[in-house]
């Protein structure tokens, strides 16, 4: 069975987005390795962020047409617990998975409007070069015995991280009891 372009888009971001989250879980165990002065251990663990980020950029990089160099690397959907999921909206929201792997927020936002019903929208992106430049900027810093320089560049990477959450259908207030109870 051959998969559709769309499938094969859906399971490009999908590997993207593993790859991403284990680029950022190397640099935060660079981190420790650099909080306990352990700089070859930060070393070693930046390298190997730095070449899953290599990959993820020769593989190019972007999923879905995304024109930016924003990796999608987390998202979810949240609906509203109170919320009546007719078989209609089931199909929506089984038919929004792509876009939601994909990254692409503008399409997930319409389709939850269009469903009717609450919900939120919440990811984290990857932009793909700034964080290549702050991985090698780390790695400079360690080669020139700069320790607190090359923290700051991981903490960089990891600011520039872009996080939010949309809410569709439902109060602010709302949403933030809906998260309480998912708590």
């Amino acid at each position: 069975m051959e998969l559709s372009d769309e499938q094969v888009a859906a399971q490009k971001a999908a590997v993207l987005a593993a790859a991403g989250r284990a680029a950022v879980s190397y640099m935060a165990a660079a981190q420790q390795g650099i909080d306990a002065t352990d700089t070859e251990s930060a070393r070693r663990y930046l390298e190997v962020a730095r070449d899953v980020l290599g990959q993820m950029q020769e593989a190019g990089g972007i999923a879905g047409g995304n024109a930016s160099d924003m990796v999608p690397i987390f998202a979810r959907v949240g609906v509203s617990q109170d919320t009546d999921l007719t078989d209609e909206v089931k199909a929506q929201l089984v038919g929004l998975e792509t876009d939601v792997r994909k990254g692409d927020h503008r399409t997930v936002i319409e389709t939850l409007e269009a469903t009717g019903i609450g919900a939120a929208y919440t990811y984290v992106d990857l932009p793909l070069a700034g964080t290549i430049a702050q991985v090698d900027a780390a790695l400079a810093a360690l080669d020139g015995g700069k320790a607190d320089e090359a923290s700051q560049a991981i903490t960089a990477a990891n600011e520039g991280l872009v996080t939010d959450t949309l809410i569709v259908g439902m109060s602010d207030t709302s949403a933030q009891k809906e998260g309480a109870a998912k708590s």
